[in-house]
């Protein structure tokens, strides 16, 4: 796959915004909240959030490759995640869902405030026991009149404690079967709805996570997405959606990473060599490298099948798998090459460090990543 032209110009644009808008410093020394809700409005003037939006919206409407060469162009740009994971759970699981599968109240109702970022959307899937057995929602949901009750709780859900609009997936009650979950739109302050405190995590501190509760929470029918059953259909496509281009920063990340070393192992002199002379170093550069350029073609080959309308099931399963494990290494490797250094914050590379580990979790762990690969070439 080659990119045009005009993309190209795209991708520079983006890294050149995230390099001057979302690494400074003046703003890093905010609180989290405060410093999430500057870097986030920055992202809505960017036009971060209208990227996917048709332009019948007022959207941008830009195509597929288009938006990963943007997504790949902000990882370039980023000392370290930053506030791109929340961007993406924001468009990818929750603006696209609501275009694709909403009603044209929920579109009219939701599409404006989320593309100027005035409203935050969080997808909450994930339970204390239906993490990877996503199967196991306990999270129910029953016809009352006029609507829908909710009651359970939601686990580790991204954007939860700013989030304005959360996609809530649950389990019809008495329902065993896949076919009795749908997904609804719940909005903050529904009654018998309540989020949890902000979780402390190893990294990608900037992006909020939280849990959610439902207690006897009772919802509109139109706030159902899709319609009734359909909740896994519309996880499966978002997962479909999601991972070219979260996979699309991680890249990124992995691109100024290398840059980063190179120009330091340039600079840095031990025995009065530069370090990139001594070869353990040129190595680890070499390897970092090497990791980077396949991750790209992965990357690529997933976001031109997913052009294509063809099925990416495997396809983005193998990418996910392997560039997140390459990220978390060329991270190791860029702490090993930084040395002393790496281990000081002011760096960020020990933050990217952190950051990388997650990439192995969210989104389906790398194990789950190996279950499905496994299955599809028995």
């Amino acid at each position: 796959m080659v990119f045009s032209e005009e993309q190209i110009t795209k991708r520079l644009m983006a890294k050149e915004f995230a390099m001057q808008q979302l690494n400074d410093s003046e703003v890093l020394k905010l609180d989290k909240k405060e410093r999430f809700n500057v870097l986030w409005k920055r992202c809505a003037d960017f036009g971060l959030f209208s990227l996917a939006v048709p332009q019948e919206y007022d959207g941008m409407e830009e195509d597929i490759l288009s938006i990963v060469a943007i997504m790949e162009g902000l990882g370039m740009g980023v000392d370290a995640t930053n506030i791109l994971f929340s961007a993406n759970v924001h468009i990818f699981a929750g603006m696209l869902p609501i275009l694709e599968y909403g009603s044209k109240h929920n579109k009219d109702s939701f599409i404006p405030g989320m593309m100027e970022g005035d409203i935050i959307c969080a997808h909450a899937i994930s339970e204390e026991n239906a993490g990877s057995d996503i199967w196991s929602l306990e999270t129910t949901y029953e016809e009352v009149e006029g609507g829908y009750r909710l009651s359970g709780i939601k686990n580790y859900v991204t954007n939860a404690p700013y989030a304005d609009l959360y996609i809530v997936y649950a389990r019809k009650k008495e329902s065993k079967k896949f076919r009795g979950v749908s997904a609804f739109l719940v909005q903050k302050g529904t009654e018998g709805f309540e989020v949890g405190k902000s979780i402390d995590k190893m990294g990608i501190e900037l992006s909020p996570m939280g849990s959610i509760y439902f207690n006897d929470c009772v919802i509109s029918r139109e706030m159902m997405l899709g319609k009734e059953g359909q909740g896994m259909n519309i996880f499966n496509s978002t997962m479909e959606y999601e991972r070219p281009f979260l996979l699309s920063y991680q890249v990124g990340i992995m691109e100024r990473q290398l840059e980063r070393c190179i120009k330091f192992a340039k600079e840095r002199k031990q025995f009065k060599k530069r370090i990139l002379d001594f070869q353990s170093i040129s190595n680890r550069i070499a390897d970092m490298k090497v990791r980077l350029e396949a991750s790209r073609l992965l990357m690529y080959k997933v976001a031109e099948e997913k052009l294509n309308n063809q099925n990416i099931y495997l396809s983005s399963s193998i990418a996910k798998l392997y560039i997140s494990e390459s990220l978390v290494q060329n991270s190791m490797n860029a702490m090993e090459v930084y040395g002393a250094c790496g281990y000081i914050k002011e760096y960020h590379v020990e933050e990217a460090l952190r950051d990388s580990i997650g990439s192995k979790i969210y989104s389906g762990t790398s194990d789950i990543q190996r279950n499905i690969i496994s299955s599809m070439i028995e």
